[in-house]
């Protein structure tokens, strides 16, 4: 899809970090959220900046919480992991700490 690849490039771009984005997951999470509802045509609506802001969680969810879902969607637990296990300890301190900004 152009859009993912256009999004996967400025990401890397602004952040130099190399992401793999699934618009289809990203509207699931903005929807679950209640930023973004879909009409019966198939249509999105997204909420004013201000009132999305207000509904997201206060922390986003930390970097072992997504890895430990990663592996139940994917089915498997992962024995080896790509970096050192201080070092998503220590990300997911920040985040808890600082959250989304």
């Amino acid at each position: 899809m152009m859009l993912e690849r256009r999004i996967e490039d400025w990401v890397q771009q602004n952040t130099g970090y190399s992401v793999d984005f699934e618009a289809d997951e990203a509207v699931k999470l903005l929807t679950e959220f209640g930023i973004v509802r879909e009409d019966d045509d198939a249509d999105l609506f997204v909420l004013p900046l201000p009132a999305a802001l207000r509904n997201l969680p206060l922390a986003s969810r930390s970097i072992t919480d997504r890895i430990e879902e990663y592996d139940i969607v994917e089915g498997y637990d992962r024995d080896i992991m790509d970096e050192p296990e201080e070092e998503y300890k220590a990300e997911d301190k920040k985040r808890k700490k600082y959250g989304w900004f």
